[in-house]
C-alpha cells in the first residue's frame, strides 16, 4: 500500500464516520470542518504511532521498512495540517439555533483560556500549559 492510499483512507473514514455522528444541519459549519479535521489528525496520528512499532505484518503491507517510514512521515505532515486547520476554525455553535436533539458544543481556545483566567487566575493559567 501505497503512503497515500493509507492517508486518504484514514481521513475518509475518520471524516465519514465524524459526520455522521453530528446533525446534517451543523454540516456547512466551520465548527464541524473543525471537529472532522480534529478527529482525521487524532486517527492519522494514532496510525503513524503504530506504524512506528514496526511490526512484521505492518511492513508487509507497506512494501518494507522504506514503505512504512515513508507513510509515517506523510501521515505526520497532514495530521499536522488538519490540527492547524482544527485549531484556526474551532468556535462555538448555539444548540437553539438547530431544530435538533443533539447538542454541539465547541469552545475556542481563547474561550477556554479566558474562563480559566477569569476563575482562578494564574493556577488555572498555568495548569493549560
Amino acid at each position: 500500500m501505497r503512503a497515500w492510499k493509507a492517508v486518504s483512507i484514514i481521513v475518509a473514514i475518520s471524516a465519514g464516520l465524524t459526520l455522521l455522528s453530528v446533525p446534517s444541519q451543523t454540516w456547512p459549519t466551520t465548527a464541524t470542518l473543525s471537529l472532522t479535521c480534529g478527529v482525521s489528525a487524532l486517527a492519522l496520528m494514532a496510525a503513524a504511532a503504530i506504524l512506528a512499532s514496526r511490526w512484521s505484518l505492518i511492513e508487509g503491507g507497506f512494501g518494507g521498512l522504506d514503505g512504512v517510514y515513508e507513510a509515517h512521515k506523510w501521515m505526520g505532515v497532514i495530521a499536522l495540517s488538519l490540527a492547524s486547520v482544527h485549531l484556526l476554525f474551532t468556535r462555538e455553535i448555539d444548540p437553539a439555533a438547530h431544530s435538533t436533539d443533539a447538542v454541539v458544543n465547541f469552545h475556542s481556545a481563547a474561550t477556554v483560556w479566558q474562563r480559566g483566567a477569569d476563575q482562578t487566575g494564574a493556577k488555572a493559567a498555568a495548569r493549560w500549559f
